[in-house]
């Protein structure tokens, strides 16, 4: 058995470091602007019939200081900034108008007429999915950049 000797090693820990930083942080700045894009779509395809249902989905952001120093993003509906329909039925109304099945209402319907996303149930849910797969991409994109360096 041969003896291997390594030297440097502090170096090789500053540089592995380093590079976990930045895709870190390239992978942050693209988790980002994903969530800007989502909640615009999932606006563009939210019903408008009660409230303010376009205006009330939002994106939530905190860094975490523990484990691992992760960053967590959200994106929902704020139910402070629904307005009329939050409480109006007695149930909340942003989580019945993305879950259940229903016709548009008038608004809504004029709304679909203007665009080509589709309005109606799982606003949210439709948003992620068409626009994941491009996200996803730009992330081992990034990745595979950063390693390259």
């Amino acid at each position: 058995m041969k003896n291997v000797s390594v030297s440097n090693i502090g170096l090789t820990e500053i540089g592995l470091n380093r590079i976990a930083d930045q895709i870190h942080s390239s992978a942050l700045s693209i988790v980002r602007q994903g969530a800007k894009e989502i909640a615009e779509l999932a606006s563009k395809m939210a019903p408008v019939d009660e409230g303010d249902l376009e205006g009330a989905i939002k994106i939530l952001g905190e860094n975490s200081a523990g484990r691992n120093n992760r960053n967590v993003i959200f994106v929902g509906v704020d139910p402070e900034e629904l307005g009329l329909g939050f409480t109006k039925y007695g149930y909340r109304y942003d989580i019945w108008t993305h879950e259940a099945v229903y016709n548009l209402g008038e608004k809504s319907v004029l709304k679909q007429l203007g665009q080509l996303p589709r309005v109606g149930p799982k606003y949210l849910e439709r948003a992620v999915t068409e626009l994941l797969p491009d996200l996803q991409l730009k992330l081992e994109r990034s990745a595979d950049k950063i390693r390259r360096l």
